[in-house]
């Protein structure tokens, strides 16, 4: 597979800034299902009908999160709801272009097509910072913390054996 870079939409269906976009690992499906366990769902439903966080999209144009096709198909059910409203833009595409909050591709509903553009090069990359933030303080600390528990291990190593034969680590 591979994204295409000359999609007509982006110019007018990309609404969202770096600074409206919600945290990839807490945004959740803003659908909710009347559907408890499996039935009409292709997944299962929470008892207060929300879906599987799993995997979820996000509209770069109005910023409503929805579940995958795989899922429950909310995000996909977004876009062809808009496609009849008065915001389905100029060329009558709708809410076609979403971003997936799990591997953080973007897709193009209208143009059936992932798509690497330079316009998105910001909103891909403030997701991607959004979603791995904490993980890089965490990973950062635990290095820290790492060379620390190794600085004292080779501190206490030459303390014991400073009277043995001065053993160096």
């Amino acid at each position: 597979i591979v994204p295409i870079t000359d999609c007509p939409h982006v110019q007018h269906h990309v609404r969202l800034t770096p600074s409206q976009l919600p945290s990839p690992r807490k945004a959740r499906c803003q659908v909710t299902s009347t559907a408890s366990g499996k039935g009409s769902a292709k997944s299962d439903v929470s008892e207060d009908g929300t879906c599987p966080s799993t995997e979820n999209w996000l509209c770069l144009q109005c910023g409503v999160v929805g579940c995958s096709r795989y899922v429950n198909g909310h995000g996909l059910l977004h876009y062809k709801a808009t496609l009849n409203g008065d915001e389905n833009g100029p060329d009558g595409a709708g809410h076609c272009i979403a971003a997936s909050l799990s591997d953080l591709s973007v897709w193009c509903h209208a143009c059936g097509a992932y798509l690497r553009h330079t316009d998105l090069d910001p909103l891909v990359k403030k997701l991607e910072q959004l979603k791995f933030e904490n993980e890089e303080e965490t990973a950062e600390t635990e290095d820290m913390d790492e060379g620390l528990a190794d600085a004292s291990t080779r501190t206490i190593f030459s303390e014991s054996t400073a009277d043995d034969n001065k053993v160096d680590p």
